[in-house]
Formats: structure tokens, C-alpha cells, sequence
């Protein structure tokens, strides 16, 4: 973890009792804090009608854990081992003709 995040985020768990418990408020004030400006509106709308950012990469951990949209350096090592089992495949066959 980097140093400076921590330290923001221990500053405003400690000035901000409310971002205790509500992670997509520490969030938003985390990112407020590094310079992300929102009006109060969309600080309002993200908080109450947005999905939360945990639940969204526990949700993309639990479909890449089942094999589905996995990451594209996976893919590409996936897709590598994919063609040279082709290649090997299709040279052993070849070998019979």
C-alpha cells in the first residue's frame, strides 16, 4: 500500500466518522483528496444510486474464478499455449501423411 494513501485514508477515517463504515464514502473522499472534483449532486447520485466498487471486483474475481472474462494478459498466455498445442498437434500429423 502506498504510504501517502495510507496516510489519507487515516486522515479521513479520523475526521470523517461516517467513512467508517460506508467504503464507497471513503472512496469518493479518497479520490476527492487526490483530486477528483465532483459537484455535491454527483457526489450525492454516486453514493446513493452506484454500485459500490468492492461489489463490482467481487463480482469480476467471481467470473474470472469460473474461467469466464478473465484478463487479457491471461487470455493472451491461454491463446499462446492454444496455438502451440495446434502447431504440435498439426506436426504430429503431418509426420503421418
Amino acid at each position: 500500500m502506498n504510504n501517502e494513501t495510507n496516510a489519507t485514508v487515516k486522515k479521513i477515517l479520523m475526521e470523517d466518522p461516517k467513512t467508517r463504515g460506508n467504503d464507497c464514502m471513503l472512496i469518493l473522499e479518497l479520490w476527492k483528496a487526490e483530486g477528483l472534483q465532483l459537484a455535491d449532486e454527483q457526489y450525492q447520485y454516486i453514493l446513493s444510486m452506484c454500485s459500490d466498487p468492492e461489489t463490482i471486483t467481487r463480482c469480476r474475481r467471481k467470473l474470472q474464478e469460473i474461467g469466464k472474462y478473465i484478463k487479457v494478459d491471461e487470455m493472451e498466455m491461454q491463446r499462446n499455449i492454444d496455438i502451440k498445442n495446434w502447431k504440435n498437434k498439426f506436426n504430429n500429423t503431418q509426420e503421418l501423411w
